[in-house]
């Protein structure tokens, strides 16, 4: 784990799903994006929302396209 997290706080940004990593990620304040998929109300409670983390919540990631999740990364670099 101390390796990926010297990755991490190298890291311009993150996406990825409602994992360790992410978690991790959103604690070491790399900016980034975190997907939800059927399960939305742990989106809710999850620490994940703090910093520059954002959380994108798509059932079934359908209806979710890499022109969103973009954005929102560009958005969270911009901070």
């Amino acid at each position: 784990m101390p390796a990926l997290a010297g990755v991490l706080q190298r890291a311009s940004a993150v996406v990825g799903n409602d994992s360790g990593p992410t978690h991790l990620a959103a604690s070491l304040n790399v900016p980034g994006v975190a997907l939800f998929g059927t399960h939305a109300q742990q989106a809710e409670r999850t620490c994940m929302r703090r910093n520059r983390m954002r959380i994108l919540v798509a059932p079934g990631f359908t209806g979710l396209d890499a022109q969103t999740v973009e954005s929102v990364v560009l958005e969270r670099l911009s901070r």
